[in-house]
């Protein structure tokens, strides 16, 4: 009778540890970018957001090129909900639009090879999904790298 007992109370603790560890597994990602060569350089950019969220989802993008050259990178957040709206924290130095609507955009311009940016979405709970675009200006070149998600 004590060994049914322990036997349940061991199942019990097995299913518990295996639910808990589903809830506190890291999230799969979504991820979207593009590439392009013109006048001897290339040109990349790429975005990732997170799958499965309660309240903040992480994201982040990136463009490179393979000359130092000046370009603006563009980092779009956008939540997609029937109410709510999205607040992203960035990297310091990135200028932030439109906080706390439904579409963010964080930007810097930087002359170098490569740029990155990534930050939190914050998210009513009531959001379906977190979608990340990561954008590039330079002289004669504009890319985007497709929405991360609907």
């Amino acid at each position: 009778m004590k060994s049914t007992s322990i036997k349940r109370a061991v199942a019990a603790g097995v299913g518990a540890v295996f639910l808990a560890g589903g809830l506190v597994t890291p999230a799969s990602a979504f991820s979207s970018g593009d590439k392009l060569s013109s006048g001897g350089v290339t040109y990349q950019v790429k975005a990732t957001s997170c799958w499965l969220y309660l309240q903040n989802c992480s994201w982040n993008t990136s463009a490179s090129v393979t000359k130092t050259l000046r370009f603006t990178h563009y980092s779009d957040v956008k939540v997609n909900s029937v109410t709510g709206s999205v607040t992203i924290s960035a990297n310091p130095s990135a200028t932030i639009r439109n906080n706390a609507t439904r579409l963010v955009t964080a930007s810097r311009t930087v002359t170098a090879k490569s740029n990155a940016m990534n930050g939190t979405a914050k998210v009513s709970i009531a959001s379906v999904s977190v979608a990340a675009r990561s954008r590039m200006t330079a002289p004669g070149v504009t890319m985007n790298s497709g929405w991360t998600t609907w």
